[in-house]
């Protein structure tokens, strides 16, 4: 009977795995994912270049005529893109989008 369970939890737990791989494929399927990836990639992007050029959340927001705490917000991916605004935020890190 044991055997019998090891094999049926075997079992569930490829099942399992098959499920989460399905779940990854559809997830990868979508256009909603993509722009999630862009948008992580991007905000990356403008922290790396923050950093490597010495600027505070707080200058790019006085540069943008913006907020920090909207800055902090582009950041953090919770800000609502367009590209203009990624455009802008990019041009005022003498970046490109």
């Amino acid at each position: 009977m044991a055997a019998s369970s090891l094999s049926g939890a075997t079992r569930e737990r490829s099942m399992k795995s098959h499920d989460y791989s399905d779940l990854i494929h559809d997830a990868e399927s979508s256009p909603e994912y993509w722009a999630e990836v862009a948008i992580g990639d991007f905000t990356d992007e403008i922290c790396r270049l923050l950093e490597e050029r010495k600027v505070s959340r707080s200058a790019l927001a006085r540069k943008l005529g913006t907020s920090a705490a909207y800055i902090t917000k582009v950041l953090r991916g919770n800000a609502n893109f367009t590209l203009t605004s990624m455009a802008r935020l990019a041009f005022a890190l003498d970046s490109q989008v």
